[in-house]
Formats: structure tokens, sequence, C-alpha cells
């Protein structure tokens, strides 16, 4: 209570609007408002800022570098065989997904796309698993024998099992993240006494790019609303990108050999540091046939084809050459024939590194 009283009196001064560390929810045990007050535990922050610390994390927690200014990122980049497949036209909100008819057309999309899987593998948000006995009768319905399910914030981390490493088709379904007011709350408990950076009137949309080249070069952006603290849509950004990332992570395609992992994202939020192979709508997965899965098999195949065909007879040719040569693009080149083939023209710009006008990768 003393705490709760000390940050009060610390929040009062505040000008009308700003964010404050103090959260009211709605406690889903009592079935009654609370109030959440974020305090970092800075006795213990102090103690490790004075000694060396190794924070080993895919998806570290983006305030660090706020507690810890002097850290330096490394990162390695481990080759994940697998195949991306994203859509474009719905972020599947949890609003969004309060739709009747919405939660069917997912329905719909996840018999299309596990049709031909042996062992589905699918992540969504906790109301809608149906492993969970509370689901008050929401749960998404798939009659697949083979299915494994699991929600974000319990199931997509610090998890080794073998029943999701062997899973074929992985599926992540909707946009995991906390209410964006919660999140704001808990970036100001570290803010402190600094007051919040002046809000961007004029930034109310931006264009989020995918981590996606089609055959001809060009890139596909979202044309989305950002939160006008470029901090707090950062950390808004970071816990679905971590989320879903957490989530693939659980059937290892880095230490896959043979066929692909093959990953349906469906959300259309772009996901940071996540290369995309295809992309496609929610309504185009629910209503393709069951042959999906062979499909895209037969896809790749022929691209890979086309890509050693065009290499045989252009030995010469570099990665941009070849992809317009087999009608594919350079990343499916660099997957059939590996990453040692140079490069003509790269540039930095806005954060992404570019090449020939379309984007390559998303930012170191």
């Amino acid at each position: 209570m003393q705490d709760l009283v000390q940050q009060i009196l610390q929040e009062q001064d505040r000008p009308e609007g700003a964010d404050t560390s103090i959260w009211l929810a709605w406690d889903k045990v009592t079935r009654q408002n609370v109030i959440k007050l974020y305090l970092p535990r800075w006795n213990t922050i102090k103690a490790l800022q004075g000694k060396t610390v190794i924070n080993l994390d895919a998806t570290p927690y983006p305030l660090l570098q706020r507690l810890f200014p002097a850290m330096k990122p490394v990162r390695h980049a481990v080759p994940e065989n697998m195949h991306v497949t994203q859509i474009t036209d719905s972020k599947l909100t949890g609003r969004s997904l309060e739709s009747p008819a919405t939660r069917r057309l997912v329905e719909e999309a996840l018999r299309h796309v596990c049709a031909n899987a042996e062992r589905p593998l699918i992540f969504c948000p906790k109301k809608y698993n149906p492993g969970i006995e509370d689901n008050e009768g929401r749960a998404f319905q798939l009659e697949h024998p083979g299915t494994l399910w699991g929600h974000y914030g319990r199931d997509n981390r610090a998890i080794n099992d073998t029943g999701m490493m062997a899973a074929d088709v992985l599926v992540a379904v909707g946009t995991p993240h906390h209410p964006p007011n919660e999140l704001r709350a808990e970036l100001q408990a570290f803010r402190g006494a600094e007051m919040p950076p002046a809000r961007l009137a004029d930034a109310e949309h931006t264009h989020k790019p995918y981590a996606y080249q089609d055959a001809a070069g060009r890139g596909k952006a979202l044309r989305q609303r950002v939160d006008p603290d470029p901090e707090a849509q950062a950390f808004i950004d970071h816990q679905v990108a971590a989320e879903i990332l957490q989530a693939i992570g659980r059937a290892r395609p880095a230490l896959r050999t043979g066929d692909p992992l093959r990953v349906f994202l469906l959300t259309a939020f772009p996901i940071d540091g996540l290369p995309i192979d295809a992309l496609t709508t929610l309504k185009e997965l629910a209503r393709r046939p069951s042959n999906l899965a062979n499909l895209n098999q037969q896809r790749q195949a022929d691209a890979s084809n086309r890509i050693l065909a065009a290499q045989a007879a252009n030995p010469e040719a570099r990665s941009k050459g070849l992809a317009k040569l087999a009608k594919s693009n350079r990343r499916t080149v660099r997957k059939v024939l590996g990453a040692n083939l140079s490069e003509t023209k790269t540039y930095q710009e806005g954060g992404f590194l570019w090449e020939g006008g379309g984007i390559r990768s998303e930012k170191e």
C-alpha cells in the first residue's frame, strides 16, 4: 500500500493524458477491476549494472538497452529449414477474433493448411485453445487426430517438447500482445520520473514492410496505425514478434533436415527479422483445396529445377541474374545454391538493407 501511495503522489503532477506506471485492469478470477502497479526491482538492477551480465535470448526484452546502456547485442544468423507463408488481409486481433464469422473463417483455413499434415502444431490466444477448459465455448474446432495445440504466453517459451519438434506444419493464429495501455504502464515504470517523449501527432500511420520479395524483386508493406510514442510502439512490435518467433522456435527449424517445416502466420502483422516466402490472404487460405501442402512442395521443386538449370547454362551469373532467368527471387536462389553468391549492389537506407530496389532483409 505504501508503494501505491508513493507512486500516486509521484504521478499527480503529470500532465493530463501522459503515460503512467499505474494500470487499471479487469481481474478474471475475482471478476472486478484491480489496480496494477509496476515496480522495477531497482536494487537488483543496480547490482547487475556493476557486473558483467550475459543474457542468452533469441528475443531479448526490449528495455534491457535502457537499463544497461553499455549492452552490446551479438547476433548469430542460423539457417532455418522452413517455408513461411503469411496472410496480409487481417491481423486477427483479439477484437476481430471475437466474431464467430471470423473464427469460422480461421477454422476453414486451418482445415486446408493442415489437411495433408501428419503432426500439425497450432498456437493461438488462450481463450481459443481447445485444450483449455474455461474457453467458454469459443475454442477453435479442427478434426485432425494428430493436432497439438498451444497458446501464447505459456506453451511458446522455454519448452523442449518432442511432439512440437516433430511437427511438420506450424500455424500461428492472431497478433499476440498485451493491451497497449498496459505496455505503456510497464514502460513508464522504467522511465520513472522521466517524462514521456513528445507525442508525434503527424505519425498516426506508417508502412511496415514484410521481409519479402516477389519474383520481380518487389517488396510489400502493411499500412498501420502506430503509437504516438515511438518507444512504446517499438515495445508493442517486439512483443508480437517475440511471441511468434518463440512459437516457431518450439518446432526447432534450425535442427531440421529433409523436408522444411511449413509455417503459416495467420496475422498480417509484419514480423521483424522473419523472411517470408509467400504472401496470401486468410480468405484465399480458407477456400484453397486440401492439397495445398503438396502444391507448395511441387512449386518449390519446380523452382529448384529452374534455378539449377539456369546456373548450369550460366555458371558466371550472380543471384540477381539467376533469379531473373529462373523466374524466381534471390532469396530462393540462395536457399537452393547456398549463401556464397556475391552481390553486385547493396546499400543502407532507412534502417533496411536494400538490394536492387527490393527489401533484402530486416534491420541488422
